[in-house]
């Protein structure tokens, strides 16, 4: 409980001691209820609002994340490009003239138009 709480309670209990015992009683027996409801509600919206600042800080971390996704997707479709066509250029030898295939340009393109 917070001071204030302490306080107000406090000066309720002050209030009802001159009260007589059978007043005092119906008056905790009606009222009490109501201010434990009171209590317990104030710590449920505490709750509630940091459940709810927590569900808006996963709606920020999924976005950061779809965006992330998207940057790794162009990368891989940027990899695999380049990776087909080093594998073009393995196949062929184009580059080694000690390994090189008997292979004319003309046909290393026409293989590229049929791929690509």
């Amino acid at each position: 409980m917070t001071p204030e709480q302490l306080t107000a309670l406090t000066g309720f209990l002050n209030l009802l001691s001159n009260w007589p015992v059978w007043a005092s009683m119906i008056v905790v027996c009606v009222v009490g209820p109501w201010i434990a409801l009171l209590l317990l509600s104030r710590g449920q919206e505490k709750r509630f609002s940091e459940q709810k600042q927590m569900y808006d800080s996963n709606v920020e971390l999924v976005k950061t994340t779809q965006i992330l996704a998207k940057d790794l997707k162009e990368i891989i479709t940027y990899n695999t490009q380049v990776m087909t066509q080093v594998r073009d250029i393995a196949e062929n030898n184009l580059y080694c003239p000690l390994n090189r295939r008997q292979v004319k340009q003309k046909e290393v393109d026409i293989k590229k138009e049929v791929d690509g």
